[in-house]
């Protein structure tokens, strides 16, 4: 019993692992969400990009 909650407990980190990489590859945004960039266009002086999740 006790190799299968340490075997539980290694397959939880590599799924936090994996949630984690994929939040950092997605813009800040979870995996499942869709990262979107408003405003700072070519031709915006001062006015700074925004990101938000959907």
């Amino acid at each position: 019993m006790k190799k299968f909650f340490v075997a539980l407990a290694i397959a939880g980190l590599m799924g936090l692992l994996l949630l984690v990489a994929g939040t950092a590859q997605n813009k800040g945004c979870f995996p499942w969400q869709t990262a979107v960039t408003t405003g700072g266009g070519a031709f915006s002086e001062g006015d700074r990009s925004q990101r938000f999740c959907r």
